[in-house]
């Protein structure tokens, strides 16, 4: 947890060096770290990983190949938001609510977090490769969201007073 902290709080810093604003470099630090802090259950630290990897290799390949700031700050804006939406997926799992209640909470949370990500990779990918970048992007998101679905369905979610 402690590298995913400490790469939360980077892009506050890395950023604006980038040509990055400074609103959307403090908005995507905000919702890394807030992602970090309240999802740290089961599988989403793997996730996560993967997901703020994917926005710092990004942001380094776009600043490096000159690429447009203002689509790539809109694009790793939405994939910014996806991790916090799984950061939200991994508290789901310890809500105050009934096990049904919290699997539909983390279901919604874990579907958003795809649709984020794959949006945000759609509109680099349709930049470069047009339509198939777009089919791309939401076929890889798809695979991820369904094996993320599917492992939140078979989970047995503890709950209240021992119910499953």
């Amino acid at each position: 947890m402690l590298y995913r902290l400490v790469f939360s709080v980077v892009p506050i810093i890395l950023f604006p060096r980038f040509g990055f604003s400074i609103s959307m470099s403090i908005l995507v630090t905000v919702a890394l770290l807030t992602g970090t802090l309240i999802g740290n259950k089961h599988w989403i630290p793997q996730l996560q990983t993967l997901t703020i990897f994917l926005i710092f290799a990004l942001s380094i390949l776009g600043y490096f190949r000159g690429q447009n700031i203002s689509s790539l700050e809109a694009s790793l804006r939405f994939m910014a938001f996806g991790y916090l939406f799984l950061g939200i997926e991994g508290s789901a799992f310890s809500l105050p609510f009934g096990v049904m209640a919290r699997k539909i909470f983390a279901l919604i949370a874990s579907v958003l977090f795809a649709i984020f990500v794959a949006w945000g990779l759609s509109m680099l990918a349709f930049e470069k490769m047009g339509g198939s970048g777009i089919a791309l992007s939401i076929f890889l998101m798809g695979l991820v969201s369904w094996r993320d679905v599917h492992k939140i369905i078979q989970m047995p979610f503890e709950g209240r007073h021992g119910e499953n």
